[in-house]
């Protein structure tokens, strides 16, 4: 990967959660209701909580909101993680699932961080269709690329009531290390795991799985229509006594992307809107776009993206702060 070469400073961090606010309103999709949306912005806007600023090698990416279109329609969420709150972080998530409407086993994620420790902890909140309470994401997640938190055969050592009874691909190398490992909590209680694998290119991270063709459909798609150098993963969607399901993402370094050249935030819109519309999703882009062209002093940047569903559906993370 090449490396971020010269970039402006990140605005503060209240400044950054306030554009992610305005962001959001804006991503929500018309669609509703979204049981539960009004505890999360809740939740969210906390100010106080932020630093009034850090120093430039201190600052970064606190929160991203994501839009998905799929065969299902719209999906929305928002994720935010542990930066500049550290292990406060779990009574925001603990709080937060107490105020959602649905039941959401939070004790389970604490007991699996003991056996998988992790540097980082991210949490999203996924709404999947309207009427229907969120989903609640926590991402046991590696410090740096390539680092991983646990291996395959480390995964399938622990105990299974920690694994949620799930198990991965066998066709996977044992010593293959899990980048993030990420616990799904369903409002009815139940659960779900997924597991990131990395690499520079798409079938880097997809290395082992390559003959299954939903990942090879995925790889192809996500190279051509996302050439420029990233970081990607291939996610193991697992739950018990289910056919694992995979999804493949691309990371954009935010800060080279958003906070270098014009050039360089144009080109990733122009691969995200690639992606789309490998996916059919062209529609969609047009929406999401002039939802953004709509906060024109703000600057939002691609952070991720997803390509799922047998290439059907696309999804893409922004973030945003003022200009």
């Amino acid at each position: 990967m090449t490396g971020r070469g010269r970039t402006e400073p990140l605005p503060s961090p209240r400044a950054h959660l306030a554009a992610t606010l305005r962001l959001l309103d804006r991503l929500v999709p018309n669609e509703g209701p979204w049981p539960g949306a009004d505890a999360v912005r809740g939740a969210l806007d906390r100010p106080r909580d932020l630093p009034v600023s850090v120093a430039d090698d201190q600052n970064g990416l606190k929160y991203d909101a994501y839009r998905t279109h799929g065969p299902d329609g719209p999906a929305w969420g928002i994720a935010f993680n542990e930066r500049w709150q550290g292990r406060a972080i779990w009574r925001s998530v603990e709080q937060l699932a107490a105020d959602l409407p649905g039941h959401y086993d939070v004790a389970s994620v604490r007991r699996l961080q003991g056996a998988v420790p992790s540097p980082s902890v991210n949490v999203s909140v996924g709404f999947d269709a309207p009427g229907r309470p969120p989903r609640l994401k926590i991402y046991l997640q590696e410090a740096d690329w390539g680092q991983g938190v646990v291996t395959v055969d480390g995964f399938a050592a622990l105990d299974a009531d920690l694994r949620g009874h799930c198990t991965l691909p066998a066709a996977l190398d044992g010593s293959r290390a899990l980048g993030v490992l990420t616990v799904v909590l369903h409002p009815d209680g139940t659960r779900g795991l997924k597991a990131y694998f990395g690499g520079e290119r798409p079938t880097d991270a997809a290395a082992g799985l390559l003959d299954v063709p939903e990942v090879r459909v995925l790889c192809d798609g996500l190279a051509q229509c996302c050439p420029s150098p990233a970081w990607h993963y291939l996610t193991v969607r697992m739950r018990a006594g289910e056919e694992a399901r995979y999804a493949l993402n691309r990371i954009w370094d935010h800060t080279r992307v958003g906070f270098s050249t014009p050039e360089a935030l144009a080109g990733a819109w122009g691969e995200v809107g690639a992606l789309f519309g490998r996916a059919g999703r062209t529609d969609a882009f047009a929406e999401i776009r002039a939802a953004v062209d709509a906060l024109a002093d703000l600057r939002v940047v691609p952070t991720a993206a997803a390509f799922e569903r047998g290439g059907t559906s696309a999804d893409v993370y922004l973030a945003a702060w003022p200009r």
